[in-house]
């Protein structure tokens, strides 16, 4: 955070990419899912983070994401990695969210890092081990995530979750 309040992070030492032109922040509101909000998040490597906050009356709101049956078997890129607490529009919001700091993940600040430990052999190697997760296509994660947590929070949904499986 800066003085300003706002999201940013240093991105010296990074190369030229498609992160140039992005912030590292958005945050919304879904028009079609009133309570939940939407939060993109560029953590210090430069790696996106996706989030959605939950409403109040969600089941999986204040609930951890380890070991959360509320919360498995939603599809969204790397899985599930976060559940906790974050300040949105002036109030407490519950998150719930997932990285883009997997294997196969490009971060481009990890450049900088690498150029530290001087791992020459690595320097300049961005997109060949995988490739950067863009502010589009993690917000169409979230969106994603969103109407799954959604349909997670309807009586039929909590019912399922709650039957246990037979095996077979």
């Amino acid at each position: 955070m800066n003085d300003d309040g706002a999201h940013r992070i240093d991105r010296t030492g990074w190369p030229p990419g498609p992160w140039d032109d992005e912030p590292d922040e958005v945050v919304w509101r879904f028009d079609d899912l009133p309570g939940y909000v939407g939060l993109i998040l560029r953590n210090e490597l430069g790696g996106l983070c996706g989030y959605v906050g939950l409403p109040p009356e969600h089941p999986g709101h204040g609930v951890g994401w380890s070991n959360n049956p509320v919360l498995s078997g939603l599809d969204v890129h790397g899985g599930i990695t976060y559940a906790g607490p974050h300040m949105a529009f002036g109030k407490l919001v519950w998150l719930v969210g997932f990285d883009c700091g997997h294997f196969r993940d490009d971060m481009p600040g990890m450049l900088r890092h690498l150029s530290a430990l001087r791992t020459n052999a690595l320097r300049g190697r961005l997109g060949v081990f995988g490739e950067y997760r863009t502010v589009a296509y993690v917000r169409a994660q979230v969106e994603s995530l969103a109407k799954q947590l959604a349909a997670v929070d309807t009586p039929a949904a909590m019912e399922l979750q709650a039957t246990p499986k037979e095996e077979g």
